[in-house]
């Protein structure tokens, strides 16, 4: 664009301008510079909250990883004393009716596992085979909704299709932390 053509852009913008300045009301000012300061504060508020999300996600992943480092020196933990303490836990409770040890800072003892039973599918029959029996001896195991599919755990026990498994109950040796009252009145005493 010739430096002519943009000195008469110019001047005919500076007309425009100078025709809305003059109807312009004087209230308008005040009304514009209100706008104005309201869209900058809602601006600084998106601005803020973007920035906290950001380290929102910093925090959270660092978060995540010091949970991993102290799992896993947990796990070493376990693994350099557990069966040891187990052991001489498993000493101390001999003989008694206690299945725990207290200590200043926690309990230790095992715990009777459940014996809950398993039912697993007996293998040689597909699942079209599986609705066809469960359909004619125990419709209730049947669920239709979507597709036609047998629910193991409503068949009775001896149904053809599963075999039930029953888990042993084993002692398990567990840790307990004490309750933060009972470190406080400890420390008293």
């Amino acid at each position: 664009m010739a430096p002519d053509a943009i000195d008469q852009t110019a001047e005919e913008m500076q007309v425009i301008l100078d025709a809305l300045e003059a109807n312009r009301d004087p209230d308008d000012n005040e009304i514009e510079a209100y706008a104005r300061m309201k869209n900058r504060v809602a601006g600084e508020m998106d601005a803020l909250r973007a920035r906290v999300m950001v380290e929102h996600a910093k925090l959270e992943e660092n978060c995540i990883r010091m949970e991993n480092e102290l799992r896993n020196h947990d796990k070493a933990i376990e693994w350099k004393y557990g069966q040891m303490i187990a052991g001489l836990v498993k000493a101390k409770i001999a003989g008694k009716k206690l299945r725990s040890y207290k200590t200043l800072f926690g309990t230790v003892g095992y715990r009777k596992s459940s014996t809950a039973e398993k039912r697993r599918w007996k293998e040689k029959f597909t699942p079209a085979e599986r609705v066809a029996w469960a359909k004619e001896h125990s419709p209730d195991a049947v669920d239709s909704e979507t597709v036609d599919s047998v629910d193991k755990d409503k068949l009775p026990v001896t149904s053809e299709l599963i075999w039930v498994e029953g888990a042993t109950s084993s002692d398990a040796f567990y840790w307990a932390p004490a309750k933060e009252k009972k470190q406080e009145e400890k420390k008293d005493a």
